[in-house]
């Protein structure tokens, strides 16, 4: 999962893993099976989740800065369109699968405006 590359590529869709472990972890619950789009590759850091836990050793994973659109996160239509943006560890991530194209976009960045969210919702409800 690690490797010199990382297991993520810029620009790619990844979805937060789902599911609380009963230990500290840096994985926001907002953010679990929330699908998002890779932004900046970090180089790799020590996992909090192993250092909590003492583990030994402690795994240093690629950190990834991922974009999540603000509406999809809180199911909020009339929000701004805005990105939220967070640092995961490569183990909380997991390539997206195809529930992704709902939100796909024409924008060159790739993260669904409101409208293009509300006008997929709009074709889904005709059909």
């Amino acid at each position: 999962m690690t490797g010199s590359a990382g297991a993520f590529r810029i620009g790619q869709h990844v979805r937060v893993r789902t599911g609380a472990p009963p230990h500290h972890t840096r994985m926001p619950a907002y953010l679990r099976g929330h699908t998002g789009r890779v932004r900046v590759i970090q180089p790799p850091a020590p996992l909090p989740d192993d250092i909590v836990l003492n583990a030994a050793p402690v795994r240093q994973l690629r950190v990834y800065t991922v974009a999540f659109a603000s509406h999809a996160l809180w199911r909020l239509p009339d929000a701004p369109d805005h990105e939220v943006l967070c640092d995961l560890w490569e183990c909380y991530l997991e390539p997206a699968g195809e529930h992704v194209e709902a939100f796909r976009s024409s924008r060159s960045d790739g993260v669904a405006s409101h409208d293009e969210k509300k006008s997929h919702d709009e074709k889904k409800e005709r059909a």
